[in-house]
């Protein structure tokens, strides 16, 4: 689990998204789980759940796309403290993430998913990169 900004947003692997004892040790209140091969986390009551079912390639519907970083945004915005997480979370959910960066902080979409990013592999699927800014409004070529 990589911490993006100090206690409001975490990425992840679907495995951080099932650990209990690390979310709430994290103060982790909300995970977005954006894995569509991996079973949904049956998560403790007082957690808030979305699922998102997203795929690396093209074949994502565009409303699914805002809806996942609607979700982050508005979570973020509301200091909840939000875990996103995919399969691997080395794509769709530092993708994700990056996406509500640009909406909660004005970055460009490069300076989003350095941030997201850090120092930790990434494996961004172009083509969902491309989908998710195209929702925002953003052309691919201005990152």
């Amino acid at each position: 689990m990589r911490e993006v900004i100090p206690l409001r947003l975490w990425t992840g692997h679907a495995r951080d998204g099932r650990d209990l004892r690390a979310l709430y040790s994290t103060g982790i209140q909300a995970v977005v789980d954006l894995a569509a091969e991996e079973p949904p986390p049956c998560l403790s009551h007082d957690l808030i759940t979305i699922r998102i079912p997203l795929n690396d390639g093209g074949e994502n519907p565009p409303e699914m796309l805002s809806l996942a970083i609607q979700s982050v945004t508005t979570l973020v915005q509301f200091d909840i403290p939000t875990l996103v997480c995919c399969s691997a979370g080395q794509s769709r959910s530092p993708s994700v993430a990056a996406a509500a960066l640009i909406q909660i902080r004005n970055l460009t979409p490069g300076a989003a998913l350095r941030l997201v990013a850090g120092d930790h592999a990434s494996m961004v699927s172009r083509q969902l990169w491309r989908d998710l800014l195209a929702v925002t409004g953003i052309s691919a070529s201005d990152s």
